[in-house]
């Protein structure tokens, strides 16, 4: 019984040790980790003093349909991409399906802004 014990504290110990890796904030194998971390400090300030305002200004001002709008238009133009992707995973019949898909909802009349067919499964 007391050798179960120490092999299953051993084996603790390991796991532990194993998953705590390397925390230390001056790690000698990145150079650029000061300029790294300079980097992360301006982004996250940039993101808190001018993206979040504009995000905050665009929802406020953007009616809830003319949202939806721009979110269908770049859902449509993702489409083409998801389309190719089939194709060259030769998924012939979901390349058809994302293809008609795509051709039924960025025909010319509305250019991808309006969802023609809601309640069917290609939207």
């Amino acid at each position: 019984m007391g050798k179960k014990k120490i092999n299953l504290h051993l084996l603790s110990l390991a796991i532990l040790s194993v998953l705590s890796g390397c925390a230390t904030t001056n790690n000698a194998g990145d150079p650029l980790e000061g300029w790294n971390r300079g980097v992360q400090s301006f982004n996250d300030k940039f993101d808190d003093y001018a993206m979040k305002p504009v995000a905050k200004g665009y929802q406020w001002i953007m009616p809830e349909f003319a949202d939806q709008g721009v979110t269908n238009f770049f859902s449509n133009i993702n489409d083409i991409a998801v389309t190719a992707n089939d194709l060259l995973q030769f998924k012939l019949a979901q390349t058809g399906m994302d293809g008609s898909r795509f051709l039924n909802q960025f025909d010319g009349r509305y250019r991808g802004v309006v969802r023609c067919r809601r309640n069917d499964r290609f939207t």
